[in-house]
C-alpha cells in the first residue's frame, strides 16, 4: 500500500501529524521485519534488545526494559530466547539483585550481519519514490508547523 500522505497535509497539524508519523513508521518496521529480520529469524523486540546491548553493553535489564519502553517480563521472555540461541547472556550479580545483558560472540557476528541487512534495507526504502515523496512530505510539514 502507497504512503499517500495528503489527507494528512490537508488536515490540521495537531490532529494529521503523528498519525502520518506514526503510519510511516509501521510501513517501515513491517517491511524491515518480513524483508530482513525474518531471514535472521529475529522478531521486533529480539532486534531492538540486541541492539540495545550492543550500543550499551553491561546494561542492566531494567535499564533496557526502560529504554526499549518494553514490560519487565517482555524483556525477559525476549532474554530468554536469545540466551537460548546464544545471542545474548545474562550476568547476575552475586545478590542476584541486578541483571546484566552482554552479547555473546554469536550474538555479536548476528547483529553486525543483521546491522549492515537493516542499513541497505533502509537505503533502498527511503530511494522509492512513494516512501521518498512521504518522507519530504512529512519533513516540510513539520518544519510548516514547527516554524510558526
Amino acid at each position: 500500500m502507497p504512503l499517500d500522505l495528503t489527507a494528512a497535509m490537508n488536515a490540521s497539524p495537531a490532529s494529521a501529524l503523528i498519525p502520518a508519523l506514526a503510519r510511516v513508521a509501521q510501513v517501515a518496521q513491517n517491511e524491515l521485519q518480513k524483508k530482513v529480520l525474518t531471514t535472521y529469524g529475529l522478531d521486533w523486540n529480539e532486534f531492538q534488545v540486541l541492539r540495545v546491548v550492543e550500543a550499551f553493553p553491561m546494561i542492566r535489564s531494567s535499564q533496557a526494559a526502560t529504554k526499549l519502553g518494553l514490560h519487565r517480563a517482555t524483556l525477559s521472555g525476549v532474554v530468554a530466547r536469545l540466551e537460548a540461541r546464544n545471542m545474548l547472556r545474562r550476568l547476575e550479580s552475586e545478590d542476584r539483585v541486578r541483571v546484566d545483558l552482554i552479547l555473546t560472540p554469536r550474538g555479536s557476528d548476528i547483529w553486525r550481519l543483521v546491522s549492515a541487512a537493516v542499513s541497505e534495507h533502509e537505503r533502498e526504502f527511503v530511494r522509492r519514490p512513494t516512501a521518498r515523496r512521504a518522507l519530504v512530505a512529512l519533513s516540510r510539514h513539520i518544519g510548516s508547523i514547527t516554524s510558526k
